[in-house]
């Protein structure tokens, strides 16, 4: 448990607060643009591996992911955020670097908390992950690399601007 909780705090997940205590980092509209740039940069890298070596069996298991969140996207705001991430790290595997892996990895760790603190709140037409997904996936079925890479932005770029709309509203 302890060596689980110090990669939190190392990778940026968490942060030391007063009396041994732990916490979630403050929501700083700064932190938030490096890590939607971050995320672009090398979520776009490993996308594009992804696309290249995707093979009909792969797509058919991301489609079943898709599916499946569908059918359960309105009991659970949790399962939601737990189907997306099953697809993007889904997908990212496929790309088959495990370093850049590892980094996407720290990133959504860094990225995740400030999710859950909104993700209930938010309409689910406003969030829209599932039709970027769809265009992420039919550009993969396609062999289209350009396409999947600006689905994957339209997708982050739209959860960094419902966090960024949070972070003016609450100051």
């Amino acid at each position: 448990m302890r060596e689980a909780v110090r990669r939190l705090v190392a990778e940026g997940a968490l942060v030391d607060a007063p009396a041994r205590a732990l916490r979630v980092p403050a929501l700083q509209r700064s932190r938030l643009i490096d890590l939607k740039r971050a995320r672009i940069g090398i979520e776009s890298m490993v996308i594009e591996l992804a696309v290249e070596r995707a093979g009909q069996d792969d797509i058919d298991r991301l489609e079943a992911i898709l599916d499946d969140a569908s059918a359960r996207v309105l009991k659970s705001p949790i399962d939601e955020l737990h189907s997306n991430r099953l697809f993007h790290f889904s997908l990212y595997r496929l790309g088959g670097s495990p370093t850049l892996f590892r980094v996407i990895e720290s990133l959504w760790l860094q990225y995740g908390p400030f999710l859950n603190l909104i993700h209930h709140t938010i309409d689910p037409e406003i969030r829209g992950t599932d039709k970027d997904h769809r265009r992420i996936l039919a550009a993969a079925r396609d062999n289209d690399v350009a396409a999947a890479k600006a689905a994957l932005v339209e997708d982050i770029s739209r959860s960094f601007d419902i966090l960024d709309a949070y972070t003016q509203e609450v100051g």
